[in-house]
């Protein structure tokens, strides 16, 4: 079944800036993205038709039937997906952020048993892309989008369908390979010049029924938390830390050295030049950080994180007690401008609990305040004494999955669309 989004853009105050306070802004300017497919159709082809594309049907209550198609087990799964993202920016630039939960149902006729969901946090070129750049749009915006507005609509996501053994790193190895295509499309882009690629922080989750398995694909620093009965827990790596920590830690020197506050040693000239040296030093590289941006490299540097999560014991032991079932399993997805705004932890990792506790205890619909609260811990800092960082307010992007074992058979979706001019609202094809 396919289920539309909530537009509420008569409810949203268009973006204005007082006292140092930014007010959320409308839906995306349809206008902006069929502009943007017009002026260049072959580049920005995924945006073709978008606000049209998003029409699309629903049941009446707004909930379907889920068909557990496990053999020999009793119990059902209801899974219910809610996500928002709220650009870092939006005077200035495009939501680099992005977010998708499509079907990835096909080999079993007539039964939607696999879902992909993902958070993609799109990162820059460090030399300028001709093909962008002339129509004012960054390379990280266009690579977050082209993956999760521009692989539902492809080839490739009709194949990867109708296989009937997959992994969340199946699809992203053959992911990387159709962004690879796609960006050499774009004028500027020359994959001999790793400065001139565009890449993605990204982690997907593909949620099996047959298989009864959770699978997930990870690369860089956006990340995966799962919560059980018992607490939550970081799935996921962070290879980029060391790198962060590398900058970090330059311009606290530089501060020192110079007297000045954190916001303004960020903009040092050392600074932009160690990030770009940071940038061909760890890109794909052996001892470096994986991204998402079609480098062959990405794939026999062996830098994509697989995680399975198998969930035959919930699904199973629908008889056994609660404290020996958890009957539910939280999986949240969120980019670095969403978990960076909680405190640390004990040991001074990223504290799981805080994350897998922002949505509500049945993890419906997020409230307005909540996602703007997120905002809120960087806009009360500005001169990032309190959270170290590069920029005010990076993008902020989440989007939580609900597995709720032995209830009724319903799944719903919720998608905050209280956000920037450019999110990524998911495809038609949705569960």
């Amino acid at each position: 079944m396919w289920l539309s989004n909530y537009m509420t853009e008569e409810t949203i105050l268009p973006l204005t800036q007082q006292a140092d306070r930014y007010v959320l802004p409308p839906p995306p300017r349809i206008e902006l993205y069929d502009n943007l497919f017009n002026q260049d159709p072959e580049v920005f082809w995924f945006l073709k038709n978008y606000y049209n594309d998003l029409q699309v049907s629903r049941e009446s209550d707004g909930s379907v039937d889920y068909v557990d198609a496990g053999q020999g087990s009793t119990s059902t799964i209801d899974l219910n997906i809610a996500a928002s993202t709220i650009g870092g920016n939006p005077e200035v630039r495009l939501n680099e952020d992005s977010y998708f939960s499509i079907d990835m149902s096909g080999y079993v006729p007539g039964i939607s048993h696999r879902t992909l969901s993902a958070v993609i946090d799109g990162a820059s070129s460090q030399a300028p892309i001709l093909g962008l750049e002339k129509y004012k749009v960054s390379g990280a915006f266009y690579i977050s989008h082209l993956i999760s507005l521009g692989f539902p609509q492809s080839d490739l996501y009709k194949e990867l369908r109708m296989r009937e053994n997959l992994t969340a790193k199946d699809i992203v190895i053959e992911l990387n390979g159709w962004v690879k295509e796609q960006l050499q499309k774009v004028e500027g882009v020359n994959y001999n010049d790793v400065l001139t690629i565009p890449g993605a922080a990204a982690t997907f989750a593909l949620v099996d029924l047959i298989s009864k398995k959770v699978s997930l694909a990870h690369v860089a620093d956006t990340i995966a938390v799962v919560n059980f009965a018992k607490g939550a827990k970081v799935l996921t790596n962070n290879l980029n830390a060391q790198f962060d920590e590398a900058t970090e830690a330059l311009v606290t020197q530089i501060m020192k050295d110079k007297g000045i506050e954190r916001d303004i040693a960020a903009q040092d000239e050392t600074v932009r030049k160690q990030l770009k040296d940071s940038f061909r030093a760890k890109i794909n590289t052996e001892k470096g950080c994986g991204i998402l941006n079609g480098m062959e490299e990405l794939v026999t540097n062996n830098l994509i994180q697989d995680v399975t999560l198998d969930l035959a014991g919930p699904i199973d032991k629908a008889g056994a007690q609660p404290e020996e079932d958890p009957r539910e399993l939280r999986i949240v997805l969120a980019s670095d401008g969403f978990y960076t705004s909680f405190p640390r932890g004990a040991n001074g990792g990223i504290d799981g609990n805080q994350i897998a506790d922002f949505t509500d205890a049945e993890g419906q619909y997020f409230e307005r305040r909540d996602i703007s609260d997120v905002r809120e811990v960087f806009l009360s800092d500005p001169h990032f004494k309190n959270v170290p960082r590069l920029k005010l307010v990076d993008d902020i992007t989440f989007l939580s999955m609900q597995l709720i074992v032995n209830q009724n058979s319903r799944r719903r979706m919720y998608f905050d669309e209280r956000r920037s001019m450019s999110p990524s609202i998911p495809r038609p094809y949705i569960i």
